[in-house]
């Protein structure tokens, strides 16, 4: 039994790793920040500009200094993801992502205040909006890690 396995692992580990795109897709910030107006937490796909272009509208209500019209993007190659990490956090950063055979694995940091932060903790909804490629992928998953900030 204990062969068996032995001669299972490699095989099973190389399946893996050959599934795993090795470089990952291109990818890029589009913005991030602190007001997102969505309290709960949410990710939004967007596929083509209208949808875009609307939930920029939104977003940039309640941030006056992202620009008017939102960066452009090509549909026909690119999807725009957008995660608001609603009100339990202070912070949300897209760190890295890769593709594992159809999915889109998004790795987000969720930057937590320690107990002696007491008035930055108050009322925030973090965001990132990532784009990238569109094609390699039909399912978005995530993956999170938090980071603990100090106020001393």
């Amino acid at each position: 039994m204990k062969a068996f396995l032995f001669l299972l692992v490699p095989l099973f580990l190389s399946f893996t790793l050959f599934n795993i795109q090795e470089n990952g897709p291109s990818w890029s910030v589009l913005c991030s920040g602190k007001k997102c107006k969505v309290m709960e937490r949410k990710t939004m796909i967007f596929r083509n500009s209208k949808a875009y272009e609307k939930a920029w509208k939104e977003l940039r209500e309640v941030n006056s200094n992202l620009a008017e019209q939102p960066p452009a993007v090509d549909f026909k190659k690119k999807t725009v993801i957008a995660f608001c990490a609603g009100d339990q956090t202070n912070g949300l950063e897209a760190d890295s992502l890769w593709i594992n055979k159809n999915e889109l694995i998004v790795r987000l940091t969720r930057i937590e205040m320690m107990p002696n932060c007491h008035l930055a903790k108050l009322l925030v909804t973090p965001y990132v909006w990532i784009e990238t490629d569109r094609i390699g992928w039909h399912v978005l998953k995530t993956t999170e890690r938090v980071r603990d900030m100090d106020c001393k």
